[in-house]
């Protein structure tokens, strides 16, 4: 006679594809988020977040900064791959400072 099927629960079956990220919170449509940092205030008109993702449907996973600006009901995100993000932080900084004097 023919064992039953055995049930399959979480802990025995291996997922498809890479593993989440540790910093991940959710993955919506192949795409890994970490929460997002929230801006210090959300007082002004316009206010930015920011969180990283991951995209694994590639052939190579893209990992990138995901910047999301709100201005009263609308709200854009901008994916932008590391090397975006750095030469972004980079700008930002010595913007900052010369507009700081």
């Amino acid at each position: 006679m023919a064992q039953p099927d055995e049930f399959l629960s979480s802990a025995s079956v291996r997922p498809l594809g890479p593993e989440h990220p540790t910093w991940c919170v959710a993955d919506r449509d192949g795409i890994h988020y970490s929460g997002e940092l929230p801006p210090w205030g959300n007082d002004r008109v316009v206010y930015a977040t920011s969180s990283l993702f991951r995209m694994d449907c590639l052939t190579v996973p893209l990992v990138g900064v995901n910047l999301r600006l709100y201005a009263a009901d609308l709200v854009e995100d901008y994916p932008l791959d590391l090397d975006q993000a750095r030469i972004l932080a980079w700008s930002l900084r010595r913007l900052v400072q010369r507009a700081g004097g």
